[in-house]
């Protein structure tokens, strides 16, 4: 196990987050994207015969495909929501949850035994669009208040380079030590955020990060992303860990354990008992 170094654990402690590079294999990675371009590929051809969807697109790059199926099958459509928010449940995701290297970043600040907590999300943020905007905001607010006290360990995991021109996170370093601010409605956003007056004040930090890359941060660190103004998707996938022991905010939706040294018999095997056990997942935004 290598996990978090010394100093980047002092960071993570200090500023609410860091940046990890070099990660997650390649090859974990390509799972993912295998699956979505498989579920892509299966509701094109059925949207062709159904539809009469005109193009399928099936030469396009994974960070362009969906954003042209979608202009023909418009927002909202089935084939962009089977493959974002908490509908991935594939054998690829699974192995991104489970994945060694990101368990050992977890052990090394919560300990052996892990949780992978019931709120994930992939996340396919298009070109120009609004419905993704998010502003400032804290991912406690929208869990249950029982979980403040639980130290959550959050990943944000680029499946593409993610850069300011198309929508990397921006964090507020210190921000988890000021406390849950209220959220609400903010204007000019679509989705609910830190309500006006009430964002703590600091000088935010970009994280581009490169596929591959992470940005791990804790439940109540500040932070939101930039708009996406390249002409390509920013897909990306959020997950979460906690102590199995402790509460998530979600109690009436459970999680699945990743690593137990207690009690090894506890660990979900594989996507398929996953998906048995994920269920009545309640949506919050997406960064």
């Amino acid at each position: 196990m290598t996990g978090l170094t010394d100093i980047q654990l002092s960071e993570f402690t200090e500023l609410g987050f860091v940046v990890v590079s070099h990660l997650v294999p390649n090859s974990v990675l390509e799972g993912v994207e295998r699956d979505i371009s498989g579920i892509l590929s299966a509701l094109a051809d059925e949207a062709q015969r159904t539809k009469g969807l005109a193009d399928k697109f099936e030469d396009d790059p994974f960070d362009l495909r969906l954003a042209n199926l979608r202009k023909q099958l418009g927002e909202g459509c089935e084939i962009e929501r089977a493959v974002t928010g908490k509908n991935l449940r594939t054998a690829g995701m699974f192995a991104l949850m489970t994945c060694r290297e990101i368990l050992d970043v977890v052990d090394s600040v919560i300990g052996p035994e892990i949780l992978v907590h019931p709120q994930f999300n992939c996340q396919a943020k298009f070109p120009g669009e609004d419905t993704s905007l998010i502003p400032w905001h804290q991912d406690l607010s929208f869990l249950d208040p029982s979980a403040e006290k639980t130290m959550m360990v959050n990943f944000w995991i680029p499946l593409v380079d993610a850069t300011i021109e198309n929508g990397c996170l921006e964090v507020l370093p210190h921000s988890h030590q000021r406390g849950l601010k209220p959220h609400g409605e903010v204007p000019g956003y679509p989705n609910p955020g830190i309500m006006e007056g009430c964002v703590p004040r600091g000088e935010p930090r970009p994280c581009p990060v490169r596929r591959g890359d992470v940005v791990v941060f804790q439940h109540q660190t500040v932070h939101r992303s930039f708009p996406n103004r390249s002409d390509r998707i920013r897909w990306s996938a959020d997950i979460r860990y906690s102590d199995p022991a402790l509460p998530t905010g979600r109690d009436n939706v459970p999680g699945f354990v990743a690593r137990s040294a207690t009690n090894p018999g506890s660990i979900t095997q594989n996507h398929e008992e996953w998906e048995r056990i994920l269920i009545g997942i309640d949506p919050e935004p997406t960064d």
